[in-house]
């Protein structure tokens, strides 16, 4: 078992992933659908999954090296 942190001591510890489902795409509202389908009825619980939760990650900005010019 891990050492806990001070904040995991004060609010407890977090919950362990069992199963992770990552859902990506270039259309956010097409990804955010999805990823809610999945979460209601017919989705992963009618599939013999615990109850589910989700979150949504957006990287809005990313640069490469290749994109700058050398000095």
């Amino acid at each position: 078992v891990a050492a806990m942190t001070q904040e995991q001591r004060i609010r407890g510890a977090d919950r362990g992933v069992d199963t992770a489902v990552v859902i990506t795409g270039y259309d956010s509202d097409m990804v955010a659908a999805y990823a809610k389908e999945l979460c209601t009825a017919g989705g992963l619980r009618d599939r013999g999954q615990g109850e589910p939760t989700r979150a949504i990650y957006r990287w809005s900005y990313s640069v490469a090296s290749s994109e700058f010019e050398g000095p």
